[in-house]
């Protein structure tokens, strides 16, 4: 029979299978123009006017059209256009969608993606880590911000946010502008020939600036406001402003004619992606930045981008797959399924689950946790019975990889193990299915050898209570304190007597104790870091707090657990 000690030996494999992108929307061909520009097409050079209505600065790149008649190789280009680090949509209000996709109409190339809400404003985020390179306005586009993202080997790409808001009276007064730019050489002439689109522009900014200078009902305020924004809404970054995936920038909106057109409810975001690709200029290969589809489809009808990750077909020629991730790359509240296409997109390009958080309700299983850039690749087994955990040991000790952080789950038929694995580089004891009394004689016998319990947590199984836990020897016996069957207020209670001490939560996990009720297991360790714990947040709190300390205040989510719906999270800096 064996026993529950695992121990030794390194290097590893991932334990994930990759799986295949499915194809969707077979319907839904590439349109004949979507990759197939005149060559060294680009309209899109990007300017700041000033108050007099002139170019005041200009954006150093162009950016340019995929084209088979310059690319070097248009075809090889788009094969390596995938994602290189985590890209999240724009947006996260679930109410937005496409309402125009890679192609206006046939023949007709967009090279962007609209996304809107109805005609009401929403949040605009950063889709990926990255520096802002530019923030302007002009006339056509409105405002504009520029950002440049970098994946950990050096591969580049950017986005181009279109028709922001960047407060009411101030893109009004810009607005007011664009029959003054256009007559001052940057159109045909005189303003009447301009197009409908600014024209419109010109005359409603012109109305709605007027009616503020002249007082306005509450009804008025309201209608200009629903156009234009509140004061209070502007852009929120800076050139050579550093940006953190989901980071707002502002606000979607209607600036610039072609953000308003012909309508007072265009409300909506034009965002373009960008890498460079190699064209032929004049007999001379040139990089280029040149748009591609962040969804992979390059399609005619909105319809086709309205799809679950991937959303590349990946079975027709020169489309690749979707660069957004699945979701969001600190997680909670998330369906077991879907955890695995996430795992195959993160791992994709180094990034692993650093921790995770397991509960069911039922046959319902959900996930918290945290992928993080991790070279080693470790190993990540998910929701496996207690034969096959203890097989996994088994198999990866052998080959270099000790269960690193287990989590036991209480489950309708027997508890599931999820564990991530680490590459072992020093002796360790991991157990599972302990007793609470064996749980803690074993906190205590590891600690006089020298091991140090960094990981553990509690579930049900048959209605008994058990524990898991994992001990790593130090060169030097170090300080811990880990208690359970704790409540909350005696969890906080203890954690404020060991701070006075130096020592930080590093690990907290509410269970059900049969015969107590709702408990709490906790560990602390002395550490150097700045560690910050909360407890039962819902996942939208999960979030909310995630893009405080980790987007804001640069920590990151060192530990996540699950009990009832809601996550306790810890994080680092």
């Amino acid at each position: 029979m064996k026993n529950h000690f695992l121990a030794s030996a390194a290097s590893g494999l991932m334990a994930l299978s990759i799986l295949a992108p499915s194809l969707v929307h077979a319907t839904c061909d590439i349109d004949t123009a979507a990759q197939t520009a005149p060559a060294l097409t680009s309209s899109n050079w990007y300017h700041r006017i000033d108050g007099a209505g002139n170019v005041a600065a200009s954006h150093a790149d162009g950016y340019y059209q995929i084209s088979s008649a310059s690319m070097v190789n248009r075809a090889a280009w788009l094969d390596a256009t995938v994602a290189r680090m985590p890209v999240y949509k724009p947006f996260r209000d679930s109410a937005v969608g496409v309402v125009t996709g890679w192609m206006y109409g046939a023949n007709s190339r967009h090279n962007a993606l609209d996304y809107a809400n109805g005609g009401a404003s929403f949040r605009v985020d950063a889709v990926a880590d990255g520096v802002v390179l530019w923030v302007g306005y002009m006339p056509s586009p409105g405002n504009v911000v520029i950002v440049e993202h970098t994946a950990k080997d050096g591969s580049k790409f950017r986005t181009v946010y279109h028709h922001l808001r960047d407060g009411r009276d101030e893109d009004i007064a810009r607005a007011r502008l664009t029959k003054t730019y256009y007559e001052n050489g940057n159109g045909a002439g005189s303003f009447a020939s301009a197009d409908a689109a600014w024209k419109n522009y010109q005359n409603q900014a012109n109305a709605d600036g007027v009616a503020l200078a002249n007082g306005v009902t509450s009804a008025q305020l309201t209608a200009i406001e629903s156009r234009w924004g509140t004061p209070s809404q502007t852009i929120m970054v800076s050139e050579g402003q550093t940006v953190k995936a989901g980071q707002q920038i502002g606000m979607a909106g209607l600036t610039g004619a072609h953000g308003m057109n012909s309508s007072v409810t265009n409300t909506h975001l034009h965002i373009m992606f960008a890498r460079p690709a190699e064209h032929w200029v004049g007999g001379v290969k040139k990089s280029l930045w040149t748009f591609f589809d962040p969804h992979g489809l390059y399609a005619l009808s909105a319809s086709c981008y309205q799809t679950e990750y991937p959303t590349g077909q990946g079975g027709q020629a020169d489309q690749h797959a979707a660069h957004y991730a699945p979701f969001f790359q600190d997680f909670a509240g998330l369906d077991a399924g879907k955890f695995q296409q996430g795992f195959n997109y993160f791992a994709s390009f180094g990034w692993f689950p650093s921790t995770l958080a397991t509960e069911s309700s039922g046959w319902t299983w959900k996930m918290g946790g945290s992928f993080q850039y991790n070279p080693s690749a470790p190993v990540t087994r998910t929701f496996r019975t207690f034969a096959q955990h203890q097989s996994d040991a088994d198999t990866w000790i052998p080959l270099g990889w000790r269960p690193d952080k287990v989590v036991g789950m209480t489950a309708p038929d027997e508890a599931r193990f999820t564990a991530i694995y680490a590459p072992i580089t020093t002796g360790f004891i991991a157990r599972h299915k302990m007793t609470p009394s064996w749980f803690g004689t074993q906190i205590n016998d590891n600690y006089s050898a020298g091991y140090l319990l960094t990981d553990a947590s509690a579930y049900l199984d048959a209605g008994q209570l058990f524990f898991t836990g994992t001990w790593v020897k130090q060169p030097a016996v170090t300080a811990q304190y880990a208690y359970q069957g704790m409540t909350e207020t005696s969890l906080w209670d203890t954690d404020d007597t060991l701070k006075a001490s130096g020592f930080k939560m590093v690990s907290v996990q509410k269970y059900w104790h049969p015969g107590l009720g709702e408990r709490y297991l906790a560990i602390w360790h002395v550490s150097p870091k700045t560690l910050v714990p909360f407890v039962d947040l819902t996942p939208e709190q999960f979030r909310s707090y995630r893009d405080l300390y980790a987007g804001l205040f640069n920590y990151r989510v060192r530990h996540v657990s699950a009990y009832g719906g809601k996550y306790a999270v810890i994080f680092e800096k």
